[in-house]
C-alpha cells in the first residue's frame, strides 16, 4: 500500500466521522 492508499483511507475515515457528526447533530434537532 502506497502513500495514495493510505491518503484515500484517510480521506475515507475522516468522511465517515463527518457524516456520524451530522447524523448526531440531526438526532439532537429533531427532538
Amino acid at each position: 500500500m502506497g502513500d495514495a492508499g493510505r491518503r484515500r483511507v484517510a480521506e475515507r475515515y475522516s468522511i465517515e466521522a463527518y457524516v456520524a457528526g451530522v447524523m448526531q447533530v440531526l438526532d439532537e434537532a429533531a427532538r
